[in-house]
């Protein structure tokens, strides 16, 4: 039961950090398309315009991740896995950035902030769930987080299974 309860509170963290994450690549899209606005044609407006677009992309991105399970087993797939996932639900993300714009006919928010947003938000995933990975097997090989199972018999197969 403890561990179910560990195993919980340690995907909940994940998704924390990773909302976290995203916010910060949401800022640093905005700032990054902000100052390469020459090579864009078109500055963006002030950060209080697309403001209100933060929580609807982290509500997006999360409710993607949660969406591709992309939190089970999380310890146990690959990190090309993981790398698919986040590029599936970026480009998902990237999408549905866009047709809302479109249904909500915003016309002030800059397209090109969105493209750049959902390339910002893939890589910071990416990253951060690429450095979960290795920290977690680093974490496992030194010997912490091991599950002990007792073993009944003494037959061939019980000691297969021991070894």
């Amino acid at each position: 039961m403890l561990n179910r309860h560990r195993h919980g509170a340690r995907i909940f963290a994940y998704f924390l950090v990773e909302v976290l994450v995203l916010s910060g690549a949401f800022f640093a899209s905005y700032w990054l398309r902000q100052e390469t606005s020459a090579l864009w044609g078109k500055p963006l407006g002030g950060l209080e315009s697309y403001f209100w677009l933060w929580p609807i992309s982290i509500a997006v991105w999360s409710a993607l991740l949660w969406g591709f399970s992309t939190y089970i087993a999380f310890r146990s797939r690959g990190i090309l896995w993981h790398g698919f996932h986040v590029g599936a639900a970026s480009a998902v993300g990237v999408l549905a950035l866009y047709a809302l714009l479109t249904i909500l006919k915003e016309y002030a928010t800059n397209r090109s902030f969105i493209g750049v947003f959902g390339a910002a938000a893939f890589l910071s995933l990416f990253a951060t769930r690429a450095a979960a990975v290795a920290f977690l097997a680093h974490y496992t090989q030194k010997g912490y987080d091991r599950h002990y199972v007792l073993i009944g018999g003494t037959g061939e197969a019980a000691l297969a299974l021991a070894h």
